[in-house]
């Protein structure tokens, strides 16, 4: 089975806490309508998805990752991005909104290429699992990458996710810019919640997880209904 990696586009993986003032509601109801309104009109935007952590009495499902905000936001390629971010849109309307919305001095980001393992169609109800792994000190991008889509990938399609998709760093688009919060992502969508939960203490995770032994060290999990503003 080979994967499929998007056509050459950069999908640009922004994580932050949410302001400390604000509950996770507050911060979901802000994100979701004024600020993606705002972010959702940078120049040059060709996708944008917020994926906010599926919350119970309050609180997100899963232990807390160290950000509130997770976004996917896709540009033809790192030069767009760039104009995108330099733009007075951005640097007035959309970081003056940011300033009552996260704390921007904890922010992190990843540069990354999108490819498809399971091109299923999850449906409009589905919730994803998303993964962020950072290469273990001994190992390299590639050797991560390869395990990803080779071990890792053949004990996940054991679960029967709706959908699997990774996000891979692209190589040398850090330079000049700020470090890499993580190398990799796994994103799986299931049907619910509990099925996401289920699979976190399955079998299935585990023999995912000793595949990526030697390859990743540490993993943040973000349980999340997506929001698709462009």
């Amino acid at each position: 089975r080979e994967a499929l990696w998007s056509p050459a586009m950069v999908v640009r993986i922004g994580m932050a806490p949410r302001a400390p003032h604000l509950s996770f509601e507050e911060f979901q109801a802000h994100w979701s309508s004024e600020h993606g309104a705002l972010a959702g009109g940078l120049a040059g935007l060709t996708s944008y998805i917020q994926n906010h952590a599926i919350l119970r009495a309050g609180r997100p499902l899963l232990p807390y990752p160290g950000f509130d905000a997770c976004s996917e936001l896709c540009f033809e390629s790192l030069e767009s991005m760039d104009a995108a971010f330099a733009s007075e849109h951005y640097t007035k309307a959309v970081q003056t909104d940011e300033k009552n919305l996260i704390d921007k001095t904890r922010f992190g980001m990843m540069l990354t290429s999108r490819r498809v393992l399971d091109d299923g169609d999850p449906g409009e109800n589905a919730v994803k699992l998303l993964t962020f792994f950072a290469i273990d000190r001994n190992s390299s991008l590639d050797e991560l990458s390869e395990a990803l889509a080779g071990p890792y990938r053949d004990a996940v399609a054991t679960a029967n996710p709706l959908r699997h998709e990774q996000l891979i760093q692209i190589p040398g688009a850090h330079d000049s810019r700020r470090a890499p919060m993580a190398d990799a992502a796994d994103l799986l969508w299931f049907r619910s919640a509990d099925e996401a939960l289920a699979f976190v203490s399955s079998d299935a995770n585990f023999a995912a997880s000793y595949a990526l032994t030697g390859r990743a060290f540490g993993a943040q999990r973000h349980l999340a209904h997506t929001i698709t503003v462009v």
